[in-house]
C-alpha cells in the first residue's frame, strides 16, 4: 500500500496559516485517496516535539512514502516548523517542502537578503530597524512595508500596511 502521512498543527488557533493548512489537508487528502493512496492525518503537538522519539516512531510505524508537510508551528511558536522539519531530516523521513535550513533561513528576512544578493538575485530596497529609536528619516521612501525579520510567512502583515507617513511607521514598529 502507498501510505503518505499529512502532518498539521495539533492545536487549536485562529492563526489564519495555520487554519489555512487544515482546509488545505482536507483537500490533498481527497486529491490523493480518489488515486489510490492511503492518507493519514499527522496532528502535531508541542509534546510531541520536545519529546520526538515517541513521535518519530509514530510516523515511521506508518511506513510512509513521505509525509506531506502543512506543518506550519504553533500559534505561540511559529519557529517550530524548523523543529519538525529537522526531526523528520534526523528520522530519514522523506517530507515534501523545504528543508530545515531553509525554513531556519527564510525566518531571517535580513539573512535571506543577503542570500539571494550574494546570488545575484534581485530583492526589493529595505532596511532592518531593531527599534524605533534606530528608525532613520524614511520620509523620501515612503510608503513602506513593515514587517518582523524574524517571523514566519505573513505573520506580522494587517490592514495598517503600507505606512504612508512616519507617524503610521512608528506605530507599526512599536507593535511588533
Amino acid at each position: 500500500m502507498k501510505n503518505i502521512l499529512i502532518a498539521v498543527t495539533g492545536e487549536e488557533t485562529r492563526r489564519p496559516d495555520v487554519c489555512d493548512a487544515f482546509v488545505c489537508r482536507d483537500a490533498v487528502a481527497e486529491a490523493l485517496k480518489s488515486r489510490g493512496w492511503c492518507v493519514e492525518s499527522l496532528s502535531v503537538s508541542d509534546r510531541d516535539l520536545a519529546a520526538a522519539q515517541p513521535l518519530i516512531e509514530r510516523i515511521q510505524s506508518f511506513r510512509p512514502v513521505c509525509v506531506f508537510n502543512l506543518f506550519e508551528g504553533f500559534a505561540s511558536d511559529s519557529s517550530a516548523e524548523v523543529a519538525f522539519a529537522r526531526l523528520l531530516e534526523q528520522a530519514a523521513v522523506a517530507f515534501t517542502g523545504n528543508g530545515s535550513k531553509t525554513l531556519e533561513l527564510c525566518r531571517d528576512k535580513n539573512a535571506a537578503r543577503r542570500v539571494l544578493r550574494d546570488r545575484s538575485v534581485p530583492v526589493a530596497s529595505g532596511l532592518a530597524v531593531r527599534s524605533v529609536g534606530e528608525l532613520p528619516d524614511i520620509s523620501s521612501l515612503l510608503p513602506v512595508f513593515i514587517k518582523p525579520c524574524c517571523e514566519d510567512g505573513s505573520l506580522g502583515i494587517d490592514n495598517d500596511l503600507p505606512a504612508r507617513t512616519i507617524a503610521e511607521a512608528r506605530r507599526i514598529l512599536e507593535k511588533q
